[in-house]
């Protein structure tokens, strides 16, 4: 939620007829501005397994968790 709190991932699916459908699930709701996710290879085995974001700090101080302090999630 690039404007609120909530880093999230989305399940996409289909409905019974056939349309796309999604489902948002909460990885940690207390982070907001959360900005670029990048792959990254954290144990050096070579393989990027791990998704990481930063907090967007300062950019709209009238958003939800505008002025929170800067993070890695």
């Amino acid at each position: 939620m690039g404007r609120d709190y909530g880093l999230l991932w989305m399940k996409q699916g289909k409905s019974a007829s056939g349309e796309r459908t999604w489902t948002k699930g909460v990885i940690d709701d207390t982070v907001a501005s959360v900005h670029t996710l990048l792959w990254a290879d954290l144990n050096g085995d070579g393989k990027p397994h791990e998704l990481i974001s930063g907090k967007r700090v300062y950019a709209h101080e009238i958003e939800p968790g505008a002025t929170d302090g800067s993070l890695i999630a």
